[in-house]
């Protein structure tokens, strides 16, 4: 291996502007180009969906990324008039009809899936060889969906990487005989630069809220809260960001039955989630939060440029996991309490600001995890070319 630089293949779904692929511009973005030699496959077309653009598609070819897609590799190979011939008289096996995306996966020293459901999508294609070779990276939940792993043989070895520790962790892979697991979660690369937020007083409170309009992520509760905050705070407003269409979600009916006509802005799909929340001068972001876990990259974004955030739990839990970090809340009176300290009092909105980022540096940031993360690829690649 000396000399010679490491084959590294990424594989994704997509090249939309969506968390795994987030995750993996993120890693992509901070490794070594002198030890590895960077290549993405990616599953689905370009331009396949009306609803979304292939975002980092252009942002991965800057990273000078070599990109393959699996369309053009997975077309079989079919017999040939001779083969068949020999097949029927001499009983000779035909050749593997998947052989091109075969010998194309095994050509690299290491893969990492961006996916658990990646893995499982190409299973057919991955030989012993390949499967040596391979690095799952979880990015779902059976919080999300508990058939997760259904088609996953759990008594197989996998090298798995993920956000989960501990207790979480052996709830996730539950039933899992033979696993190698890393701690590598989601992580963005921090500009310390960004931190513009200051605690603005006597003015318009304004609340944001981060987000796709779908039924899959409700917005009740938070309309719920900014009723009462109205009762305690006269100028407030809740501005929502994120593609969708509020009528159809059936999002409206709330605010028109809550009377908030006036206070509820739907903005629409923003290009620069930091930019627009510096710019409309957010005091205070809600997010979705699940288990006890932050809002993924989108927090992580606000947390950058100093916003503080708090989150409601929509995990179904009686009580949510209590932290101080990142306060989520599933009853209206606490949630709206937090909400009105934070948008009223200067040092408890400046404290979680600073709590937040600083948990963001210390735990959230991928040139922590990049090393690590390029120490596991080197150590399979030098495992299957000894």
């Amino acid at each position: 291996m000396l000399g010679k630089k490491i084959k590294l293949l990424f594989v994704t779904k997509t090249f939309y502007q969506a968390g795994a692929e987030r995750f993996l511009y993120e890693l992509d973005a901070v490794i070594d180009r002198t030890v590895f030699d960077v290549s993405v496959m990616v599953v689905e077309s370009l331009n396949k969906s009306k609803r979304w653009k292939d975002y980092y598609f252009e942002k991965h070819k800057a990273l000078g990324d070599t990109i393959y897609f699996y369309d053009e590799l997975s077309a079989k190979i079919h017999p040939t008039i001779k083969e068949r011939l020999q097949f029927h008289v001499m009983k000779k096996p035909l050749p593997d009809e998947d052989r091109r995306l075969k010998l194309f996966l095994d050509s690299y020293d290491v893969i990492s899936f961006i996916g658990e459901n990646n893995f499982i999508g190409l299973k057919k294609y991955i030989t012993q060889s390949i499967w040596n070779k391979s690095v799952i990276h979880i990015l779902n939940s059976i919080h999300q969906n508990k058939n997760l792993y259904v088609n996953y043989d759990k008594q197989k070895q996998y090298l798995f990487c993920s956000g989960f520790l501990d207790d979480d962790l052996k709830t996730e892979l539950d039933g899992f005989k033979n696993y190698e697991h890393h701690y590598i979660t989601l992580a963005i690369k921090i500009e310390q630069k960004e931190r513009v937020f200051k605690y603005r007083q006597n003015r318009k409170k304004k609340i944001g809220i981060f987000t796709r309009l779908t039924t899959h992520k409700p917005l009740d509760p938070f309309f719920y809260a900014l009723q009462l905050l109205t009762d305690r705070v006269e100028n407030i407003e809740l501005h929502i960001y994120g593609s969708g269409n509020p009528e159809e979600e059936g999002m409206m009916n709330y605010v028109k039955r809550l009377g908030l006509e006036a206070k509820v802005f739907f903005r629409g799909h923003q290009e620069d989630m930091k930019q627009t929340a510096v710019k409309d001068e957010i005091d205070l972001v809600w997010f979705h939060g699940y288990y006890g876990q932050p809002g993924g990259f989108a927090s992580f974004d606000v947390t950058s440029v100093g916003i503080p955030q708090i989150f409601w739990d929509f995990s179904n839990m009686a009580n949510p996991k209590f932290s101080e970090v990142y306060p989520m809340y599933n009853h209206l009176s606490t949630f709206v309490e937090k909400s009105f300290e934070i948008l009223n009092d200067a040092e408890q909105a400046s404290k979680l600001s600073d709590l937040q980022y600083e948990t963001l540096l210390k735990t959230y940031n991928v040139e922590l995890y990049a090393p690590k993360m390029e120490q596991i690829w080197k150590t399979i690649a030098q495992r299957n070319n000894s």
